[in-house]
Parts: structure tokens; C-alpha cells; sequence
């Protein structure tokens, strides 16, 4: 009986890679008919169908033979296996992170070239112009480099179609510098790096978004200091056939040496890096009246420096944007409704007569709720206090796009992102939200509540 059930499971796992194999096929054809033989990585889908195809019929036809191997093989094979799929699990996430975050203000833009189709851009080329377009205007003094060279199959090359097409989205010419010789990611970073101070300026990287991650290790191993991405989108249907060829460009470029965990010995003898007018979150919400406002967190002034640099301890992450910060509330049309010193709420809610030397990972979303149910958007900004819990100051934003303090106390949570939403329940009658802190000596979360005091209009932490 006990053999029988192993056989089952070898099958179970033969027909589960029979499906997959042709499902592989089926995308290949389908790629076929979309991209054309031309498309040399369509193939990739093609071999990738025989081999699962195939291993699924050994499973099913050996019947239980690959059991009878010695432990120790079956071990080896097994964890090469495991080892194999953790690490494209990993490199995966870690490429889906990149290409979701949103870059801020940079004194240059570099869009990577991709396919041009004669002398107009490929679709893939086009996302990346169009989310160029969209940043050059958020940032009329930024400076843009086009960065692509000619392919024995396109008309132009791939820097002057981008030109073109920027030139006729109303993107001053006198803005856009063109590197025209370079033919692969590597390349477009180092020729682009003789237009600008690889240690000084800062560099926002624009490509689609299974391309951001290895694109910004490479800068960054090249030396660019201060280098982020912004991500273009890709087409739905190609997704699978990018990330599956990013995993292999990110594994064959740490192996050659071309991207690294750690940043250039360089980048680091640069460090830290001062910056000034940096973007780093923002969300868009609608007031009680209706009004749409965009909420930013702005670094004033500051510097950059990596982990290597400062050494791992509480509040220090891969990328470190530390220094003074504004939160702004903007209307549509771009005007400023409000304006906090972050740095002073965070003196003040504190309690702590000292500064406040406030330091964010990265780029982060500002999420919003309604937590007194006046219809105004509430949220939450967080710093580090130890290892397992963050403290956060919330803001509310009335109706005419003022922002205000929404509460007399830091509140302390164990969700470690930037800006969250606290959980609420009901205490003693009265709607509240739950603070939570980890207990070390009892090795437990314990939670404390905050209530709504509607003559001081702010939240309060309840006595208990």
C-alpha cells in the first residue's frame, strides 16, 4: 500500500509537467504569431515545453524508479531542486519589488533603448518614453539622456528615434542629450556616464519594470552614486517571456560580474551623498468636499548613503535617504494647499526636546483611511524605533487641504513599512484603534488603545 501511494505521487507529478509543458507550447505558438521567428528567446518556450514534457512521462513511466536511487543521490537532486526554486523565487520577487517603486526628483533621466520597428518605436519603447514624458514634466529641471544605438534591423537609431519622439510630446530639445553608439544595458550606463558626474548628479533610470533591478545594480556597480528607477510597464502578454529572461540576464550578469549584492568600493568612498528636493512618498486622496489633493513627503535637505556604508543597526535599510522632510498636500493644479515640517511634528509629538533626524528606505506609497468618520483622509508616516516596531505620527487633511496633526501621542506598531493603516476595534463602548508593541520579556505583542476626543479633536491613548 505504502509503495502504491508513491507511485500515485509520481504520477500526480508527471501530469502536473505535462500541463506545464504544454502550456509552454501553446505560449510559444502564441509568441510565434505575435513577435515572428526573429524573436530568438520565443525558443526558450519551446525546448522548456519537451523537457517538462518529458520529465513528466519519466515520472509517470518509471514508476517509483527515481525512489529506489540512494538516499544521499535523492537528497542531492532534491535539494539542488529546492535551491533552485528558492533562488528564482527570490531573484523574481526581488525584480517585481524594483519595478514598483517611483523615483523622485534627479538632475538626469536616462531612458534605455529598446526595439525601434523602422523609424517609430516599439510598443516596449513607447512605455518607456511615455513614462519619461510624464516625469520630464513633473520635473522641468531635470535633463534627459536617450541612450541606444543602431540595430542591423531599425532605420534610425534607437537614441534618435527616443529624440524624436520626446521632441514631439513638447520636450524641449535643449533638454535631451543622445547617446547613439551603445547596444546593450551595460553599455547605454557607460557611455551615458561620460554626459554627467557619475559621483555628484543623480540619476533616475527609466525602463520597464522587469528591467529596473538589474539595470540600477549595474549603475550602481559601474559607480553611479545616487541612481534610482523608474518603471515603464510592459505589455500583459509578454510578461512571462520578461521575467523568465530577466531571472537568466540577472544570474548571468552576477556571475560575470557585471551587478553585485554591494555597492561599488567607489560609490561607497563617495559617501554619503548630499541632497536637497528628493520625492520620496506621495498619495492621492479625495477631501470631504470632494477635492482631490496629492499628499508628498519631501526630503529639504539631506544625504544618501547605502547599508555597507553605515552598518546594519535599527533604522538603516539597503538605500537611506536621511535628513529634514516637508509633507505638502498639492491641488490638481499644482499649487500648494499645505505645508508641515515633519521633523518639528515628530519633535513635538514625541515629546522629545531634542531633533529628530528622520530617515526613509526609498520611495513608499502613503496609504490613507478615515479613522474619526469625518469623511477626511487620515494616514500615518513611521520611523524605527527598534528592531520589531515602528512609531508613526498621523495626519488628517481637512476639507480645504490643510494637513493636521490627528493625534496627541506617537503610536507604535509592529508593521515596519513607512505608512500604514492602524486596525480598530471597539473598547469599552467607544470605536478606538490598536496600538501594538512586541514584549521582549513576554515574547508577545501587547496592544494599547487610542480614543477619539471630540473636544480636542484628536485622538487620545486610553487609560486602562
Amino acid at each position: 500500500m505504502k509503495g502504491k501511494k508513491k507511485i500515485d505521487l509520481w504520477k500526480l507529478f508527471g501530469i502536473v509537467f505535462i500541463l506545464a509543458g504544454m502550456g509552454c507550447f501553446l505560449y510559444f505558438v502564441f509568441l510565434m504569431r505575435i513577435l515572428g521567428a526573429a524573436t530568438q528567446f520565443n525558443y526558450f518556450w519551446l525546448i522548456a515545453s519537451f523537457c517538462l514534457a518529458g520529465l513528466g512521462l519519466s515520472f509517470i513511466f518509471a514508476k517509483g524508479g527515481l525512489s529506489r536511487l540512494p538516499k544521499w543521490l535523492l537528497f542531492l537532486i532534491e535539494g539542488i531542486v529546492a535551491a533552485g526554486c528558492a533562488i528564482f523565487i527570490i531573484v523574481e520577487a526581488i525584480i517585481i519589488i524594483c519595478g514598483n517603486q517611483t523615483a523622485g526628483k534627479a538632475d538626469y533621466v536616462i531612458v534605455l533603448g529598446a526595439k525601434v520597428n523602422g523609424t517609430y518605436p516599439s510598443l516596449s519603447l513607447k512605455a518607456r518614453l511615455d513614462t519619461a514624458v510624464e516625469y520630464l514634466m513633473k520635473y522641468p529641471d531635470s535633463k534627459v539622456i536617450v541612450s541606444g544605438g543602431k540595430g542591423p534591423d531599425e532605420g534610425i537609431s534607437e537614441a534618435e528615434c527616443m529624440y524624436n519622439y520626446l521632441v514631439s510630446k513638447q520636450i524641449a530639445p535643449d533638454r535631451i542629450i543622445l547617446e547613439n553608439q551603445s547596444t546593450n544595458t551595460k553599455e547605454n550606463l557607460e557611455f551615458s556616464g561620460e554626459y554627467l558626474d557619475m559621483k555628484k548628479d543623480s540619476v533616475v533610470l527609466i525602463t520597464n519594470d522587469f528591467h529596473v533591478f538589474r539595470s540600477v545594480r549595474i549603475a550602481k556597480k559601474m559607480g553611479y552614486a545616487t541612481v534610482s528607477g523608474q518603471a515603464a510597464p510592459s505589455l500583459w502578454y509578454l510578461i512571462p517571456t520578461n521575467y523568465a529572461r530577466e531571472f537568466l540576464a540577472v544570474v548571468k550578469d552576477f556571475l560575470f560580474g557585471n551587478i553585485s549584492l554591494y555597492d561599488s568600493k567607489e560609490a561607497i568612498d563617495e559617501m554619503p551623498v548630499l541632497m536637497d528636493n528628493v520625492r520620496l512618498a506621495y498619495g492621492r486622496f479625495n477631501t470631504a468636499n470632494g477635492k482631490a489633493v496629492i499628499v508628498e513627503l519631501w526630503m529639504t535637505q539631506g544625504e544618501w548613503f547605502t547599508e555597507e556604508y553605515a552598518g546594519s543597526s535599527v533604522g538603516i535599510y539597503p538605500e537611506n535617504y536621511q535628513g529634514n522632510y516637508v509633507l505638502k498636500t498639492i491641488a490638481e493644479d499644482g499649487s500648494v494647499l499645505s505645508e508641515r515640517n515633519l521633523n518639528e511634528d515628530w519633535k513635538k509629538v514625541s515629546g522629545v526636546s531634542s531633533d529628530r533626524i528622520l530617515n526613509f528606505g526609498g520611495n513608499f506609497i502613503i496609504n490613507a483611511t478615515d479613522y474619526n468618520n469625518d469623511d477626511c483622509p487620515d494616514f500615518t508616516i513611521g520611523q524605527a524605533v527598534s528592531s520589531s516596531t515602528n512609531e508613526y505620527v498621523m495626519y488628517t487633511v481637512k476639507e480645504d487641504g490643510i494637513l493636521e496633526l490627528l493625534c496627541e501621542s506617537m503610536l507604535l506598531n509592529t508593521n515596519q513599512n513607512f505608512s500604514i493603516i492602524f486596525n480598530q476595534t471597539v473598547k469599552n463602548g467607544e470605536k478606538c484603534i490598536i496600538e501594538t508593541q512586541w514584549n521582549n520579556a513576554f515574547g508577545k505583542e501587547d496592544e494599547h488603545y487610542f480614543y477619539w476626543n471630540k473636544e480636542k479633536n484628536l485622538y487620545e491613548r486610553m487609560v486602562e
